[in-house]
């Protein structure tokens, strides 16, 4: 028997009849190389196949089978239950010194086979030679252009999230057997076997290249397709050294920092005035500023204003209809000459001037949600909001997230996308997305690439010729009509040699690594001032302390750090969100870089804080993330919108999400109660793990006199959590009671927007509260002078300012909510019943001033209570207790 020149691996499994139609295009391209004097051996694997496959099978490639004409065909029956090591037991088997493989639902054309030997012949050190492009039909209408690793558009870089290559390739044996196939199964959370597969042969120096004029036209399956199981299933590519690589980290950094620098989208002069309100500070204030309404009328020019119809106030003239260069006496001149002729008016009455609120109304937002006043000027578009606007119940001022989501927008690319839109103008595509793309996910721009890819394809008079024989051999592929074509478009990697956005974001956070491979993976949103990120910063810490051989990293992934200094020099901070590309990338993506982040390191510890796309990515990607790493979570209340709705990390998560999560480690048994009552999670799963705190040494009490109002202190994030307005309503209950009380606020919004709060700070001022701005630590705080620490909060876990006000011996008034209870008790605090009871708060504060003995007895108890159970021994102790967590 003469040695074959090449092995021919065709993988089955359970293709069906579909395995008719490549079965039948195989044999062509065998036959196109056979009459060329190429001996040629085809070795069917299959694997678990299913009755009707092997028949299909086994009539081309058994005994009798139509392949025994132009080959030496044979049927191997495995049970691997996996396609890459069905492919490796078929190069075991394999007699050839080359090696082609194909599965039994793709097409390959005419010269596939003889051309691709010919180029790896010719070449003649090892590689790999694929089909030129891939025609993708049945799922989806598109071309994948299969470029040489030669190729100046080529990028390895880009391996973090394009594959370069189907499967279908040939090769010399030598390759296969230098690198076998991964096992990818459909329940691995690993996948497609491909994609690693070029990944590693790349890494190792072997070349790439195409056999000209060749096609696979590769079916797309709707359903049962392995590719699809993977995405579905949350798969991986396997670990490989090349995507850890600092070399080419350092390399790619300056590109990558650069990323998407040249891309400055077309803004409508609308939405250019939105994008700026995301801009920053300053930007954001004159903005507001400019949208403030005028001072209210007195009393007495209000009834001045109701009597006579003629009266016209300058400033609400001005600010009306958007005439600011007016002085007061054109103003009035205007009115009376032109505006009142033209039915406008000369006043505002204080409802409605309430009504046009900056954290009500605003002009352009107001003209960007309704599709009736998107044309409208800026004064028209007050006058329709007082006059219909208001009396509907319309929105009128944008959210914060409609306002980042806007930031993306590209007019252009938003409407060339889509169809329907070919119509909308500017300000009607703005709308359009508000209303409607928003919430259906719709791409809102283009990169370079993809609109490159967005082209018609064009193809060669060979490709269509092969083409249109290949309709005979399976229908399901289309005529190339020109009309077909009109339809099909590119795809792949960036055709232009550039990075991802995805690839852009990895290797700058190689780069941040600098050479480490982290044994232990902190995951959070950022890194600023609140409670949550100095319990971050002391996990870390005491990893680093604990167990100082290992590298530990914080990987931020939702917003800016502002405060990164809180980790230390031992810990290496990864902030994505600061990351040229970063924002470029949607959810599911930032997803995929937290779960290939754990994949590619394999840290023995993951412990994630709140961060949002870290928690989707152990629920998306399960299997990967919890293949080589122990998982662990962190939260620490429930909490509840303004409409009662609940919102937790771990709400709305599948029944199974917690079966890869070693522990949910809390600060409280409250909330595992919660967890247990509200979701029915187990008990079991959690760990309780009270946070410390420093005990200074007993502080003097400043001597009051007994009829001296209260010191009373407020310090917190001015955000809804922590309830500034329940303050407000205390403050003026006590106000109502005659108690006298000082109050002290200390804080500011890390997630609401000063709006927010405009209403609650105003009553607080008029109740004569003092805001005393931020503050970096208790330190900052006038302790010695307070008589007592108020909490309003609506839920909280045990709030590390609460830990240390306690430690400092100042006697708190705290609601029963979440973990308080642990701490605040009759015995050690002043506790109140309700969160929102102002009442209850009132009667507190009266008791503990009338008794300051009973106030310093109870600070005393607090104190000692945190000495057993909120030391940092005993914080120490109980964290190695926590099975699995210090590695």
């Amino acid at each position: 028997m003469t040695m074959p020149d090449l092995t021919v691996i065709l993988n089955g499994h359970r293709e069906g009849i579909l395995a008719h139609h490549t079965l039948r295009t195989l044999h062509r391209s065998v036959s196109h190389a056979h009459k060329a004097g190429l001996a040629i051996e085809v070795l069917a694997v299959l694997d678990n196949a299913d009755d009707v496959t092997r028949t299909v099978i086994g009539e081309a490639a058994g005994p009798n089978g139509y392949l025994q004409e132009v080959a030496d065909a044979r049927v191997i029956e495995v049970s691997v239950a996996d396609l890459g090591l069905a492919r490796n037991h078929g190069v075991r088997e394999a007699s050839a010194p080359y090696i082609a493989v194909l599965d039994a639902d793709n097409l390959p054309s005419l010269t596939w086979l003889l051309e691709a030997h010919r180029t790896a012949s010719d070449h003649g050190e090892p590689c790999v030679v694929h089909p030129e492009s891939l025609v993708i039909f049945e799922g989806r209408a598109v071309v994948w252009p299969q470029w040489s690793t030669r190729d100046p558009r080529f990028r390895a870089e880009n391996f973090y999230d394009q594959n370069y290559w189907d499967a279908c390739c040939l090769a010399s044996r030598e390759v296969f057997e230098r690198h076998p196939y991964d096992a990818t199964g459909r329940d691995s959370g690993f996948g497609p076997e491909d994609w690693h597969w070029n990944t590693e042969v790349v890494a190792a120096g072997t070349p790439h290249l195409v056999a000209k004029g060749t096609v696979l036209f590769y079916r797309a399956k709707t359903v049962g397709s392995l590719m699809s199981a993977h995405r579905a299933g949350g798969s991986l590519i396997h670990q490989t050294p090349f995507l850890t690589d600092p070399e080419i980290a350092a390399a790619t950094l300056d590109e990558a920092r650069s990323h998407g620098r040249d891309e400055a989208p077309r803004r409508s002069r609308l939405l250019k005035r939105l994008v700026r309100e995301t801009s920053g500070k300053q930007a954001r204030r004159r903005l507001l500023d400019a949208e403030v309404p005028p001072a209210p009328l007195t009393p007495t020019q209000e009834r001045l204003a109701r009597l006579r119809p003629g009266f016209v106030d300058p400033a609400h003239y001005r600010y009306l209809y958007n005439a600011p260069g007016l002085s007061d006496d054109e103003a009035v001149e205007h009115f009376r000459t032109v505006g009142r002729e033209a039915g406008r008016r000369g006043w505002l009455s204080r409802e409605e001037l309430d009504w046009l609120r900056p954290d009500r109304f605003r002009v352009h937002h107001y003209r960007a949600l309704h599709h009736d006043v998107v044309g409208l000027s800026a004064e028209q578009a007050r006058i329709h909001y007082l006059t219909t606007g208001h009396a509907e119940g319309r929105r009128a001022v944008l959210r914060k997230g409609e306002l980042k989501d806007l930031a993306t927008l590209v007019l252009d690319d938003y409407r060339d996308r889509y169809p329907d839109l070919a119509q909308h103008n500017d300000n009607q595509l703005v709308q359009h997305y508000l209303e409607w793309g928003r919430d259906e996910k719709r791409i809102t721009r283009f990169t370079v690439t993809e609109r490159r890819w967005a082209e018609a394809v064009t193809v060669s008079d060979e490709v269509e010729a092969e083409w249109r024989e290949m309709h005979g051999y399976e229908p399901w592929v289309p005529v190339p009509t020109a009309s077909v074509l009109e339809n099909y478009h590119y795809v792949g990697p960036p055709y232009d040699g550039s990075l991802t956005a995805g690839s852009a974001v990895w290797w700058q956070a190689i780069a941040a690594l600098d050479g480490a491979r982290p044994d232990v993976i902190f995951f959070a949103p950022w890194v600023r001032m609140g409670g949550g990120d100095l319990l971050l910063a002391r996990y870390a810490t005491a990893m680093t302390r604990a167990r100082p051989d290992l590298t530990v990293a914080v990987i931020t992934t939702h917003g800016r750090s502002t405060h990164p200094e809180l980790l230390g020099d031992d810990v290496t901070l990864v902030d994505l969100h600061s990351m040229a590309g970063y924002s470029e990338m949607d959810l599911p993506e930032r997803q995929r870089m937290a779960a290939m982040l754990v994949g590619q390191f394999r840290p023995r510890v993951v412990h994630i804080f709140n961060s949002p796309e870290a928690y989707d990515a152990v629920q998306h990607y399960k299997r990967s993330v919890s293949a080589h790493s122990r998982i662990f979570l962190s939260t620490f209340a429930i909490d509840y919108g303004a409409d009662g709705e609940i919102y937790s990390q771990l709400a709305r998560r599948p029944a199974d999400y917690l079966d890869v999560v070693d522990r949910v480690i809390v600060d409280n048994h409250a909330i595992v109660d919660q967890f247990h009552t509200i979701f029915g999670m187990p008990r079991s799963r959690f760990a309780v793990h009270h946070q410390p705190v420093e005990l200074p040494p007993r502080r003097a009490w400043t001597a009051r006199q007994p009829d001296a109002p209260l010191q009373v202190l407020w310090a917190a994030r001015f955000d809804r959590q922590k309830r500034l307005d329940v303050l407000a309503d205390v403050a003026e209950a006590a106000a109502g009671r005659g108690l006298p009380v000082d109050w002290h606020v200390y804080g500011a919004p890390v997630i609401a927007s000063a709006a927010d709060n405009a209403e609650a700070i105003a009553r607080l001022e008029q109740a004569g509260a003092t805001f005393h701005g931020t503050y970096s630590s208790l330190d900052d705080l006038p302790l010695d002078d307070i008589d007592a620490f108020l909490l309003t909060s609506e839920n909280e876990g045990i709030p590390l300012t609460l830990l240390d006000i306690v430690a400092r011996r100042v006697p708190v008034v705290a609601p029963l909510v979440g973990g308080i209870g642990e701490l605040v008790s009759e015995n050690t605090g002043w506790p109140v019943g309700r969160f929102d009871d102002a009442d209850a708060y009132i009667d507190v504060l009266e008791r503990l001033r009338a008794d300051r003995e009973e106030a310093d007895r109870r600070a005393d108890a607090g104190y000692l209570l945190l000495a057993d159970d909120f030391s940092w021994d005993a914080y120490h102790r109980r964290l190695q207790e926590i099975p699995g967590y210090l590695p």
